[in-house]
């Protein structure tokens, strides 16, 4: 089972979801300071959750940055869940962007949910794409 029990890991992405981005801002913060270097989980989902309060704050560029980043450092991991996670985060900062590159970002997210035989992920990662579909359709 994957799971991380970084400081402040949990604590931001919980935050964000509730829509409490200041005080997910500070949590991340705090997984910045207490995170190895070396920890590549810890390093790349502080980075995922801050791209998106960056992208919400429309400041889509650093935010971008920030995502990639994030993904790039889980790019070798074999944590699918935790890859796929990061991936889905890409694809919000690329979607709030208005990024035609969101679609591509969900498609990984949904065939590493796959890889892992999560389907409550793959479906949650299908929504996503559709949404977008609607969206960009629009």
């Amino acid at each position: 089972m994957e799971s991380t029990s970084k400081p402040g890991l949990r604590p931001c992405e919980a935050l964000y979801a509730q829509g409490r981005f200041d005080e997910s801002e500070k949590w991340t913060r705090t997984a910045e300071a207490h995170a190895a270097e070396d920890d590549l989980d810890a390093q790349a989902f502080w980075r995922s959750v801050r791209a998106k309060i960056r992208a919400r704050e429309s400041a889509f560029e650093p935010a971008s940055e920030l995502a990639r980043e994030a993904a790039r450092m889980m790019r070798d991991s074999d944590g699918l869940n935790r890859r796929a996670r990061v991936e889905r985060d890409l694809g919000e900062v690329l979607r709030l962007a208005g990024s035609d590159e969101a679609s591509d970002a969900f498609d990984r997210t949904v065939e590493l949910y796959q890889r892992k035989d999560n389907v409550v992920g793959a479906t949650s990662a299908r929504s996503l794409q559709a949404d977008l579909a609607l969206v960009q359709s629009a």
